[in-house]
């Protein structure tokens, strides 16, 4: 910015060398040197330096956990009923994303309590309502109709009298108003109706007043979390980047001297951008700025930083102090980038949209060419949604080697990254070059992956997982059969590594590889006692030889993590590096992948954020049907609401809003709506001289942007065309469109979308053709499965990938072997005939018949033993048997039988690795009979011990996201080890797993 004024203003020495003088920076850069300059009077270390995002999120992180765990060591019943209350596994990172609006809010911590409760519906405003309709005659009303109504009133009651909120809540579940059942046309239904609508709405101000005590606690947590940040960065002497913003403004806020001082250093004051302005910046401009020094440059219809707080209506109001103050507005009409059809196009689709300001766009460029048609608006529909947005990546590539142009000169612009492989591979098929400024991640790259588990390698050899995708890389080269072979000698696969002593079982270049990669990898450990792991790095790079695969893109990203690394070498071990690396991972950040060094050359994929302030020749924003997820996290914040959280209602299996976060939905749904609309016209604009609109569908109702534009632009993708139309501008100009709408598969004329051929190898001479990889994850699964996933995916891996059974020397001779007993228990239990039972097992049968739970289920009205059942989680079906279910007049009991040789005490314990078990349960039969199970047991048969389970959704394990975490591991073969007291009772632990016990 500095170059270019110098440039502007080269005729006129003096202003030249005033803006030589000027603070030309960003308001973090303007708020550092300020402190630095001011740091006594700001009360910070003058040697403070700035702590990058990385840094930042690492260290929150830590303390969120800290003072978690100080919390629950001084309040575990509090914690455990916060927990179980929020049912949200996304809990710490969303109250780190409200303290982060907060602290751009300029709201501190302390403060949340003085929020006032919005308005809500309450029980005396049911009571009304119900007063009303009890002194209704209810005339002409039916017997049938009276009696319904009857029942209204006496359910409605209940609800008003309760003693407490947990009471009035199961009171609505029983509640129940048929307006089908009441007579139409009269006062009464109406008041029914009025009545039914009322209660809904209560639930909110039922379950703030319910987590009342769950609410004070989040904020004692948040507190904690407040002032062990602050002084983790106070003892490294590190300023975060809402640390410089509110640090300034204070100093500016409470030292007069110092404020009167600075104001005094500048004649003007200019903020580039101010429709991205949060309130904590627009705090500190106030004190800043003088009256009649300040200019402000900003358009709302490109205010499209919400989710980093930014407040466009801190510019609405000012530019309305501005014009109501007889200040000086000027509007700024002018477009020097684009087509007149092109703003005709936008003016179009834009007119109307909540957000969007109207304002006529001029166009004031002139270009050499004048294209027929510079817009284009495709929709491409197919039975399935993957197939009908690869057949429109396709388009895109074809009509990008249609124009002829040069590759850098198109952009595809995109608002979810998940479309974007979609269109990267219609690319390569095609061979257009290009560069994606947002991609899969920077951490997800092959490169990037294959550094970090030599990484994870050099830190830890035992780390099997690592050490198997090291040896698999290119940093080894070692066979499939090799790492077979290692796997099969019976112990951990970095200890056979390391023990490997003979070649026998191994080709001869196999075993050379081998042998070479482990003399340098115990020097490169003995080298990390002495030599930063970035150095470590570097030579392991250089020694190895490693190249990438992706080429220049590949060195890029190389380079980029070896900066990183050599960054964080100044701060943390190798150990701590790797679980750095590990938490982003986890975080999954979307950092961009380094651009190569030829990107320049090819098309820019990237999101519209990522391309505000750029512009294009040729412009697509592409897949025009994706949308993003919008609700407000569990816990969020909203500078005119406070802090809300979603909670568990106790009265049935749902989560709830409470009044602060029901308020918050609603005034967010408003706002992304709002910010939405503008984000698309941001994308438009950035186009020069063509514009490309397209989006793809199964045929079924249009979503986010793309049926916006198909109502403003009177598209209908039903009936296939390929058209020259003419469409009329708010203004009343009429402008040309082509709309295309075609139906897949499609082949596209001049692109190669001939499947590319496996990967070969060949190994021992004979050629072996390798499946591309895709989708790792299994389609199916067993509850088994699932719950010993959830106890440890470590050793879940270690039995179900690698085939090991754990099995231990030990059994008591002339005993049944304990899974035949819990076999012929379980049969014996359904009723099943088995020969010559072992008469342990005909003990345990009893056992359970004996038992209350036993005696109820033979009197039950409707048993299901042995229950088979299939259903769907997420993406995956899962199967399991259940041991025993049963109705009782309106309650359901689900009861799951054990033959584990446990004491009482030891049963107890082990009830909580068989939660999830019972968890899944529940849900299949809530799928049969419509409701939850009332209450689950484990009866354990050896002590006779009966556990109940808590049926409600755990934070830690909810069977959703198990699902995710399960098929995640798959899907990254990264398997962590979940040490705890129930390694002692692991086949694995001492052997095959590196767990400490």
């Amino acid at each position: 910015m500095r170059k270019k004024l110098a440039e502007a203003f080269r005729g006129d020495r003096e202003i030249r060398a005033k803006m030589e003088r000027a603070w030309v920076s960003t308001v973090h850069g303007f708020c550092s040197r300020l402190l630095r300059e001011h740091a006594v009077f700001a009360g910070i270390d003058p040697e403070f330096y700035q702590a990058d995002e990385r840094e930042s999120w690492r260290l929150q992180r830590e303390c969120i956990s800290a003072a978690m765990d100080a919390l629950f060591r001084e309040h575990p019943a509090a914690v455990r009923a916060l927990i179980r209350g929020l049912s949200s596994p996304e809990f710490e990172e969303a109250a780190l994303s409200a303290y982060d609006a907060m602290r751009g809010a300029g709201v501190r911590v302390e403060q949340l309590a003085a929020f006032p409760e919005p308005r809500g519906r309450t029980v005396r405003d049911v009571a009304l309502t119900l007063e009303e309709l009890s002194a209704d005659p209810a005339e002409a009303w039916s017997v049938a109709q009276s009696r319904h109504l009857d029942a209204v009133l006496e359910s409605a009651e209940r609800i008003v009298t309760a003693a407490i909120p947990l009471e009035a809540l199961r009171a609505i579940e029983s509640f129940s108003a048929n307006l089908q059942k009441c007579k139409r046309g009269t006062t009464a239904y109406e008041l029914v109706r009025r009545l039914r609508e009322e209660i809904g709405e209560l639930k909110y101000a039922l379950i703030t007043a319910h987590y009342a005590p769950q609410r004070e606690l989040l904020f004692d947590l948040l507190g904690r979390f407040d002032r062990l940040y602050r002084e983790r960065k106070r003892q490294e002497g590190a300023l975060d980047f809402a640390d410089l913003e509110e640090f300034a403004a204070r100093l500016l806020e409470e030292n007069p001297e110092a404020r009167a001082r600075v104001q005094a250093q500048f004649d003007h004051i200019l903020m580039d951008e101010f429709q991205d302005t949060n309130g904590q910046q627009a705090k500190l401009l106030g004190l800043l700025r003088r009256s009649g020094n300040f200019y402000a440059v900003g358009d709302i219809n490109q205010s499209i930083f919400g989710f980093r707080h930014a407040e466009p209506d801190v510019f609405r109001e000012y530019r309305g102090t501005v014009g109501a103050g007889g200040g000086r507005l000027v509007e700024l009409a002018g477009n020097f980038r684009s087509r007149a059809e092109i703003l005709l196009a936008v003016e179009t689709i834009a007119a109307g949209a909540p957000g969007i300001e109207p304002r006529r766009l001029t166009a004031e460029r002139e270009f050499e060419q004048l294209e027929p048609v510079a817009v284009e608006c495709l929709s491409v529909t197919a039975d399935d949604m993957d197939q009908a947005l690869g057949a429109e990546a396709r388009w895109v590539a074809r009509r990008v080697l249609e124009l002829g142009c040069e590759f850098q000169d198109v952009a595809v612009l995109v608002r979810n990254t998940e479309v974007i492989p979609a269109f990267t591979a219609a690319f390569d098929e095609a061979g257009i070059a290009y560069a994606v400024n947002h991609g899969r991640g920077f951490y997800d790259c092959r490169e990037v992956t294959d550094l970090v588990n030599l990484l994870r390698v050099i830190a830890n050899p035992r780390d099997e997982i690592a050490l198997a995708a090291v040896l698999r890389s290119p940093l080894a080269g070692v066979s499939p059969d090799a790492l077979l072979e290692l796997r099969a000698m019976g112990d951990n696969l970095g200890a056979a590594f390391m023990a490997l002593s003979a070649p026998a079982g191994f080709e001869a270049a196999d075993y050379e590889t081998l042998r070479r990669f482990r003399e340098r990898l115990k020097e490169w450990r003995r080298r990390r006692e002495y030599v930063t792991f970035d150095r470590l790095l570097l030579a392991a790079i250089d020694e190895c030889g490693y190249r990438p695969e992706s080429g220049a893109r590949g060195d890029a990203n190389i380079e980029k993590f070896l900066a990183q690394a050599r960054g964080a070498a100044a701060r943390l071990s190798l150990d701590e590096f790797v679980e750095e690396l590990a938490l982003l991972r986890d975080d999954n950040p979307r950092e961009a992948d380094a651009p190569p060094e030829d990107a320049a050359g090819g098309v820019q994929v990237m999101t519209v954020h990522s391309a505000k302030g750029l512009e294009f020749p040729v412009v697509f924003v592409a897949a025009l049907h994706k949308g993003v997820e919008t609700s407000p996290p569990p816990v969020a914040f909203s500078p005119r609401i406070g802090l809300g959280a979603r909670w568990r209602n106790p009265a049935r299996r749902e989560e709830k809003d409470d009044l602060f976060q029901h308020a918050l939905r609603q005034e967010r749904q408003q706002r992304e709506l709002a910010e939405s609309n503008r984000l698309l016209y941001v994308a438009m604009t950035r186009a020069e001289e063509r514009l490309f609109l397209s989006f793809s569908g199964n045929g079924k109702k249009l979503q986010n942007w793309a049926a916006l534009i198909a109502e403003a632009l009177h598209f209908h993708p039903a009936d296939a065309c390929d058209e020259v139309v003419t469409r009329t501008a708010p203004n009343g100009e009429e402008w040309s469109l082509r709309l295309v709408a075609l139906r897949a598969p499609t082949v596209f004329a001049g692109v190669d979308s001939r499947a590319k051929a496996p990967p070969v190898e060949t190994v021992g001479g004979t050629r072996f053709e390798y499946p591309a990889i895709a989708g790792q994850e299994d389609g199916n699964a067993t509850v088994t499965a699932l719950t010993e996933f959830a106890k440890c995916p470590r050793a879940y891996y270690l039995g179900h990938y690698l085939g090991f059974d754990g099995s231990r020397p030990g059994a008591q001779p002339g005993r049944i072997p304990a899974a035949e007993l819990g076999l012929q228990v379980h049969a014996l239990l359904s009723g099943a005939p088995v020969p010559d039972a072992d008469p342990e097992a005909l003990r345990l049968a009893d056992v359970f018949r004996q038992s209350p739970l036993g005696r109820r289920a033979a009197q039950a009205g409707r048993v299901e033993r042995e229950f088979d059942f299939l259903m769907a989680v997420e993406d995956l079906v899962i199967r399991g048997q259940i041991d025993l279910w049963f109705e009782e007049g309106e309650e359901t009991v689900l009861v799951d039988y054990k033959t584990d040789d446990v004491t009482r005490q030891q049963a107890h314990e082990r009830a909580r690795d068989y939660a999830l078990q019972l968890r899944l349960y529940a849900m299949a039969v809530e799928r049969v009979v419509g409701r939850p199970p009332s209450r689950a047991w484990l009866h354990f048969l050896r002590p006779n011990t009966l556990v109940e389970v808590d049926l409600a959704p755990s934070l830690l394990d909810s069977p959703e996201q198990v699902v995710r975490d399960f098929q995640e591991a798959q899907a990254s073969l990264d398997f962590p080890m979940n040490a705890g007291d129930r390694c002692h009772r692991c086949p694995f632990v001492r052997d095959l797993c590196p767990a400490v016990v």
